[in-house]
Parts: structure tokens; sequence; C-alpha cells
């Protein structure tokens, strides 16, 4: 018989696409590890920069702590854009020569995650190569302050005037914040402790269906116990928009892991009540954010969570102020395209957002609190891209 001729072997870019987009869920990879044969398999090509492999560390802890994306070999263009221009800039003291070889130290470590087949992401090579060209000059100017002329209202063209003046990403505080004070606030909030009480409850392992999801009778039980409002169980867990919320932050921060039959304690442990305050500021942090991001974020054939999330992302901005931001039910009476149908949905947001724990609500006034202000400019690069 005739040899079948051999296939050719794939790049690392259609191997990618021919996988799809990458799954939601991905276990953070070892860093350390990582990191220590990204510079051996840098020296080896002689292409190593001497004293970056920590900015590119601190770029992967600032996407797990801030966006709730532990996976430090997943990458999307939002989340590229968000650390290297956003929050590398304002949670780094960096020198005028780290700044200049920030992006060279993440292109570097990109064409590494290429080049062994692990690069998690929608980015084609040609669209990657493109995106860090042309943030080797925005980085820089980030780190000085901002470019000349930098748009600062984006809400302006969408947010309905019957909610009053539009957001001002001013509204957010920059701090300092105290870690004591933050962890203490934190552990008064909703999530933390909830997070915790969904963790101790799936225990040894709890059984999952071919979705990935707990089964009826344990949703139910499950929602119980973490004191969601009495409601009738849903059929799936899957319907129940609040518990998938926190269900998606924990499996995505490494907390639960998702088996193909059970559901079981991740690799990593959320800090007891008695952790230090820095322990259970950074981890509470990161929770909200996971959660906010999961709410907010589109995925490609998907409904976001969020009905209006560019206007639930503006409406944070003005629950930071001072007064928050009063949003009143228009009623029923609303037509499609009408002003009172988007004001109405995005109450359902909001209150929403308030029953997972990243709102305070008072009636028909919503707060945003001051220790998750740090987190709502990552989101607003996520959504928005630019």
């Amino acid at each position: 018989m005739p040899k079948k001729k051999p296939k050719p072997r794939k790049t690392p870019s259609q191997r990618r696409r021919h996988q799809g987009p990458p799954p939601r869920h991905v276990p953070a990879a070892a860093v350390p590890a990582l990191l220590a044969e990204l510079e051996e398999w840098a020296r080896e090509l002689d292409l190593l920069i001497e004293d970056s492999t920590w900015l590119v560390e601190r770029a992967i802890d600032l996407k797990r702590e801030q966006l709730g994306s532990p996976d430090p070999t997943a990458w999307t263009e939002p989340e590229i854009r968000a650390v290297l221009t956003e929050l590398f800039p304002r949670a780094v003291a960096a020198t005028g020569d780290d700044a200049r070889l920030l992006v060279p130290a993440m292109t570097l470590f990109f064409s590494f995650l290429l080049s062994t087949g692990r690069f998690r992401s929608p980015l084609t090579d040609a669209r990657l190569t493109a995106l860090m060209e042309e943030l080797a000059g925005q980085v820089p100017q980030a780190f000085e302050g901002g470019a000349e002329g930098e748009e600062r209202e984006p809400f302006a063209d969408i947010w309905p005037p019957a909610l009053g003046p539009a957001p001002d990403l001013d509204a957010l505080s920059e701090g300092p914040f105290e870690a004591a004070d933050v962890a203490a606030w934190f552990e008064g909030s909703v999530l933390l402790p909830r997070a915790r009480a969904f963790v101790a409850w799936v225990g040894a392992g709890r059984p999952v269906t071919s979705t990935g999801a707990l089964r009826p009778a344990d949703t139910a039980e499950v929602l119980h116990v973490l004191g969601f409002p009495e409601a009738v169980a849903p059929r799936s867990m899957w319907q129940d928009r609040e518990l998938v919320l926190l269900w998606v932050a924990l499996v995505r921060l490494g907390y639960l892991h998702v088996g193909a039959s059970r559901v079981t304690p991740g690799e990593e442990a959320l800090p007891a009540p008695d952790a230090s305050p820095e322990a259970v500021a950074g981890a509470a942090a990161a929770l909200h954010a996971a959660v906010l991001h999961a709410f907010l974020e589109a995925n490609p054939g998907e409904p976001t969570y969020a009905l209006e999330p560019d206007l639930t992302l503006g409406a944070l901005l003005r629950a930071a102020e001072p007064g928050g931001l009063t949003v009143t039910e228009p009623g029923e009476d609303v037509l499609v395209g009408d002003e009172g149908l988007t004001i109405s949905l995005l109450r359902t947001d909001l209150d929403l957002l308030a029953r997972v724990g990243v709102l305070e609500q008072e009636g028909d006034t919503f707060r945003f609190p001051e220790p998750l202000h740090p987190v709502l400019p990552a989101a607003l690069h996520m959504l928005g891209g630019d």
C-alpha cells in the first residue's frame, strides 16, 4: 500500500485558530517556573533583556489581581492594553528605563509563549505584532501621565440625560488606601464571606452535570447556604446569574476546580479572616474584579450577563461620587428605543450588582464603595479596548 503523506505541522497561530478560542476556565501556570524557562529560552537565543523579567512578573500579577484573569499564558487585546497602559503606570513606581523596557519585555514573553505553543489568545500573530508596535509609543506616554488631548468623556454620547451629568473618570479615588482599613471593609462585605462559604460547602467535592454546573438539588441547597433571597429553585445553575458570577470568579481565580464530573477545591485558598490585611485586601479585590469582569465581558457568540454593559460601567463611575447615583425605575409602559427602557435595563443591572456585593444600595440610590475604586479603570479598558 502507498504510504500516506505526512501532514504539515501547524504553526502556533494555526494551532490556536484550529483549537478555537481559549477555554474560559484555565488553571494558572506556575509563574516562577514559567519565567525561569523564559530566561533560559531567551538566553539561548541571545535575546535576553537584562533586568526585565520582573516587569513581566508584575504584569502577570496585575492581570490576576486587578482583572481577575489568573492564567499567565492567556491574554486578550483589551487585557494587554489595560495592563500596560493603565494598571502598570498606576501601580508600579517605574523609572524611565523601566517604562521603555516594558513593551519589549512583554513582546519577548509573548514570543516565548508563541514559540512553545502556549500562547492562549484570539490574537493572530500579525495583530499581536501590530499591537505591540502601537503600544511601544503609547506606554511611555502613559507613565508620563497620558498623551495630550486624551479623551476623558467616553460616555458622553450614550449617557441618558435623565440620569444627570455624564460619568466622570476623575470621580474615582486613587488612594492611598490603608491595607488594614480596606481588609476590614472587605471582611464586612457580602462577597468575600459568601465566597468562603461557597468553597467550604464544596468541601472535598460535589458532582457536576455534563455542562459543568451543579445539579439542581445542590444548586437549591447552596443558594440557601449562601443566603441568596428565597426564590423558586432554578432548573439549572446557569439560570441563577448571581450564583454563576460567583462560580465563574472562584474558578478563574483558582479557588475551585471543575473536572469532568466533580467540582473540587482549587490550587489556591482564600485567606482566612485572621490572615494579614494585605493578603485579605489583595484576594478580596481580585475576587470583586473577577465578578465584575464576568458580568461585563463579551464573548463571541454569547450575550453578556449585563443587559447594558457600557451604561453599567458608566453608572459605576457615577455611583463612586459622594452622593452616589439614583436610578428610579421608569415603570412598565416603556417602548423599545425609548430612554425609559434603557434606564429600566440599567436598573436591572445595578440591582444585580448590589445583590452580588459590588454595589451598595439604599432604595433607588447606588454607591460604589471606595475600596473597590482601583478595579474600575481596568474594567473600563477591558470593555472598551482603548
